[in-house]
């Protein structure tokens, strides 16, 4: 079989198997990676509000999926939509709109 066409996990150059545990290693920090990047181009405005919130939706249902990933990358995410919610605030209130508590 040549090399390119390996599936995940055979053996590698050094003639040795991945194990599942380095396998979930290595997802969990390209995850992590993921969610990271999501949370510096939200925090630098460098991707529109929409585009984070889609991004998160996508990647909350791949973590629904793999229970292993999710319960290591919770608190991650929870920080990445308390960080998108910050700055949902200001761009939902449309100019001329009174708040509550502008309303005389």
């Amino acid at each position: 079989m040549p090399e390119e066409d390996w599936p995940d996990g055979c053996e590698n150059e050094a003639g040795s198997y991945l194990s599942v545990s380095q396998v979930n290693e290595i997802e969990m920090e390209l995850m992590k990676e993921k969610v990271q990047e999501m949370h510096l181009q939200a925090d630098a405005h460098e991707v529109p509000p929409k585009e984070i919130s889609d991004r998160l939706e996508m990647l909350k249902e791949f973590l629904r999926n793999n229970e292993d990933l999710r319960n290591g990358l919770t608190e991650d995410i929870q920080k990445l939509e308390n960080l998108f919610l910050l700055h949902q605030k200001p761009d939902s209130e449309e100019p001329g709109r009174q708040t509550p508590e502008r309303k005389a």
